[in-house]
C-alpha cells in the first residue's frame, strides 16, 4: 500500500514536471501568429486521467491551470497573454476540464478497457476528442467574458473584431488541438500502459 502511494506521487510529479516543461517552452504552446497559439498540454491531462482515473485528471488539470497562470505572469509572449493573468481564464477552465476529463476517463476505463484493442482505441480517442472540445470551449468563453472587461482590449472589442478572432480560435485552433489529441493520446496510452498497470482496472490486459 505504501509502495503504491509512493508510486502514485511519483507519477503525479512526473506529469506535473512534463506540464511545466510544455508550459514554458514552444513544445507546449506552439505560436502560429502573434495572437494565436496552439497547445498540446491538454493531452497530458487526458492521458493522466485515462491512466490514473478521476484524481489524475483533477491533479493535472489544476497543474495545467496554475502553470498557465504563472507563464502569463512571468513569461508572456503574445497579445492574449494578459487575459490569462486572470485565474478565471487560466486556472478555472483547466480545473473544470480536468474534472470532466477524469469523469469521462472513469467511464471509459470501466466500460471499454479490457475489451478488444479496437474498442479501447476508439474509446480513448473519443474521450480525448470530447475532453479537447470542452477544454477549448470553456477557455475561449472565459477569455471572451474576462477579456471584454480589460482596458487593454477595449479597442479590440469596440471594433467588433472579437467575433472573427474567437470563432477562429474555436475553429482553426480547436480542430488542430482535436486532431492532435485523437492521434497522440492512444499512442501514448499504449506506450505507458504497462508502467501504470497498478492504477488500471484489473480487466485491462497488462
Amino acid at each position: 500500500m505504501r509502495n503504491n502511494r509512493i508510486k502514485e506521487m511519483t507519477y503525479y510529479a512526473m506529469f506535473i514536471a512534463l506540464i511545466a516543461v510544455l508550459s514554458f517552452t514552444p513544445l507546449g504552446m506552439i505560436p502560429l501568429s502573434p495572437t494565436v497559439s496552439v497547445t498540446d498540454i491538454h493531452i497530458v491531462v487526458v492521458l493522466a486521467a485515462l491512466l490514473m482515473g478521476l484524481k489524475g485528471g483533477i491533479v493535472t488539470g489544476l497543474a495545467f491551470g496554475v502553470l498557465s497562470w504563472l507563464r502569463a505572469i512571468t513569461a508572456p509572449v503574445g497579445v492574449v497573454d494578459p487575459v490569462f493573468t486572470n485565474v478565471l481564464v487560466s486556472i478555472f477552465p483547466r480545473l473544470v476540464f480536468g474534472v470532466i476529463a477524469g469523469v469521462l476517463a472513469e467511464i471509459t476505463r470501466r466500460k471499454f478497457f479490457g475489451k478488444t484493442r479496437v474498442y479501447e482505441t476508439v474509446s480513448i480517442a473519443i474521450t480525448a476528442a470530447i475532453g479537447t472540445l470542452i477544454h477549448t470551449s470553456i477557455t475561449v468563453i472565459m477569455m471572451y467574458l474576462i477579456g471584454r472587461t480589460m482596458p487593454i482590449y477595449e479597442e479590440f472589442f469596440a471594433n467588433n473584431t472579437f467575433s472573427a478572432f474567437f470563432l477562429g480560435i474555436l475553429g482553426f485552433n480547436g480542430m488542430l488541438e482535436l486532431a492532435a489529441a485523437i492521434i497522440i493520446t492512444p499512442i501514448l496510452f499504449y506506450a505507458l500502459r504497462r508502467m501504470f498497470r497498478d492504477f488500471l482496472p484489473k480487466s485491462v490486459e497488462k
